[in-house]
């Protein structure tokens, strides 16, 4: 069992508690691609093939972009994704067609 030394514990106690009750964290915003994928070739890909993401005239002009048309398909179809659904399919999208520099944590545009 690892020993923590006395001027650590009240650190380690504090972060412990902290992560206990959620708080925010990077990871909580990690995107899950594969999951995109999944989410977005099941619900999204009848309509939107290659030849509306791969276009070279897109209307997303970056990943802030990208997640609100995400957000605004997801409300029209009634899917009722979480914040972290559309967050994986935005990273899948950018990562598969558009490649625009990424600002993680920037998940919130509802």
């Amino acid at each position: 069992m690892c020993k923590i030394p006395n001027k650590h514990r009240r650190l380690f106690t504090f972060l412990m508690i902290a992560a206990s009750f959620g708080g925010y964290s990077e990871m909580s915003y990690a995107a899950d691609t594969a999951r995109g994928k999944i989410l977005y070739e099941t619900n999204c890909g009848e309509c939107h093939t290659k030849s509306v993401s791969g276009r070279t005239n897109r209307v997303a002009k970056s990943v802030s972009d990208i997640r609100k048309w995400v957000i605004q398909w997801e409300s029209y179809k009634g899917y009722r994704w979480s914040d972290q659904d559309i967050e994986d399919v935005t990273q899948y999208l950018n990562n598969r067609f558009y490649k625009y520099k990424n600002s993680p944590g920037a998940a919130n545009d509802r």
